[in-house]
């Protein structure tokens, strides 16, 4: 029998967080660690999507303003690539709730968006089917 212990770390997600901003990655960091998730933070696109091209992820949380390359065309360099994650579900993080920005979003590749600032309650709601998904493949 697994403990609950057990069943958390296995069931936690390996996240690959792209945020420009230190101390917002640092924030994000902590609340999805202490949900019991592994992330690794980029602080731009292109090396977001070298993080992509070389580890397995379970989400990719993407900013959509960066430095150096767009959270937009970071997410389609990662749906192009050979690689884990060409079919990771990538949630957008963006401060604006305009219909263009969704729908560039949902161009790009990603499969949902979350505004900011991101609360820890919309991260569970976005995370919780992933999770879910993951645990049922833990137990087959």
């Amino acid at each position: 029998m697994r403990s609950s212990a057990n069943h958390e770390t296995e069931s936690g997600l390996r996240i690959l967080l792209a945020e420009d901003n230190p101390i917002n990655c640092k924030a994000a960091k902590k609340m999805l660690e202490r949900l019991g998730h592994e992330v690794v933070c980029h602080y731009n696109g292109l090396a977001a999507v070298e993080g992509a091209r070389n580890q397995t992820y379970d989400v990719i949380l993407m900013d959509c303003r960066m430095p150096e390359l767009d959270g937009f065309e970071a997410a389609r360099r990662i749906r192009s690539l050979e690689g884990p994650n060409t079919e990771t579900p990538i949630i957008a993080l963006t401060a604006s709730v305009s219909h263009e920005t969704r729908d560039e979003c949902f161009e790009a590749g990603m499969t949902d968006y979350l505004v900011k600032p991101v609360s820890l309650e919309s991260l569970i709601v976005a995370l919780t089917p992933l999770v879910e998904r993951k645990r049922g493949s833990v137990h087959v």
